[in-house]
């Protein structure tokens, strides 16, 4: 793989796979597997965009990661309305924002048990909030925020500069 040091150009709206039994049968770990290895020691430029309105989650995400490559070519860039990370918001949310937790936050705030939809929405915004583009990239897990819009031009010039 990449005897011929192209390029590659990876529009992801994936949202993962499980790594159980049921992606082991099916083939999906080792076709992951595949990925990784190939990414891994790409010698050239991989650049990972995760278009408007798309996705890039759990099994997918660690698959395309930038640091998978040993060379440091890997570079993901997102469009602000996409979303990525490892778990969904829903997900995040179970894990960090237990029902004793929220009930705690809701019993500071002086908040009646009806409020209880209130606070739980609240949670998923939050961690929702972490998923975005803006804040990946101020957590330095993507290199640049582009808009859909503006993906051709942009990725045609990095490609000028790599290319000479």
């Amino acid at each position: 793989m990449g005897r011929e040091h192209l390029p590659i150009i990876i529009l992801s709206n994936w949202r993962g796979f499980s790594g159980g039994l049921r992606d082991l049968f099916e083939g999906v770990l080792q076709a992951g597997s595949g990925i990784v290895e190939g990414l891994r020691k790409y010698p050239a430029p991989v650049f990972v965009y995760i278009p408007r309105g798309a996705e890039l989650r759990g099994g997918a995400w660690v698959v395309l990661d930038k640091q998978i490559n040993e060379h440091g070519n890997v570079q993901m860039f997102m469009d602000p309305s996409a979303r990525g990370g490892i778990l969904e918001p829903e997900g995040t949310a179970e894990i960090r924002f237990k029902k004793a937790a929220i009930r705690e936050w809701m019993e500071r705030d002086g908040a009646d048990e009806k409020d209880y939809p209130k606070y739980r929405a609240g949670a998923l915004q939050f961690c929702d909030s972490h998923d975005r583009a803006e804040a990946l990239l101020a957590q330095q897990v993507i290199d640049g925020v582009v808009d859909l819009a503006d993906a051709r031009d942009f990725f045609t010039k990095k490609l000028e500069e790599l290319l000479g």
